[in-house]
């Protein structure tokens, strides 16, 4: 999304706000994608499960990038039948959002495939 900003003729203020929530996105996804990746090799490997705090860490992480691309995309929407290029804005945002529900709920179905085991009692 960061490569089309600049040709939707929004203003720098704008970009700015949504290249910033867009990068916390893409960090927050990829550090908790690595660390959901390294608990089910772990498990696989046949280390313990993993605590429920660690799980749970990882699910705020995720909710709170999540919820901050949710704001812009409301903040987005109210203003879309403006004059402003918002309108393709939305339409972007709305696509890319799509996307981002789907990763969003992969991670945590992963997370709650990993509490289920955390939860069974040690044989």
């Amino acid at each position: 999304m960061n490569k089309e900003l600049p040709v939707l003729g929004i203003s720098q203020e704008l970009r700015d706000r949504m290249a910033k929530v867009l990068d916390r996105l893409s960090v927050g996804v990829a550090l908790t994608k690595k660390e959901v990746e390294r608990l089910e090799r772990a498990l696989r490997d046949g280390a313990n499960a993993p605590e429920g705090a660690v799980l749970e860490r990882l699910r705020k992480a995720l909710d709170k990038e999540t919820r901050g691309m949710s704001g812009l995309i409301f903040m987005v929407q109210s203003a879309s039948n403006s004059p402003d290029g918002l309108g393709l804005l939305n339409f972007l945002l709305a696509e890319s959002g799509a996307n981002i529900l789907t990763a969003h709920t992969r991670f945590s179905d992963s997370i709650d495939a990993l509490e289920k085991i955390a939860a069974k009692p040690a044989v």
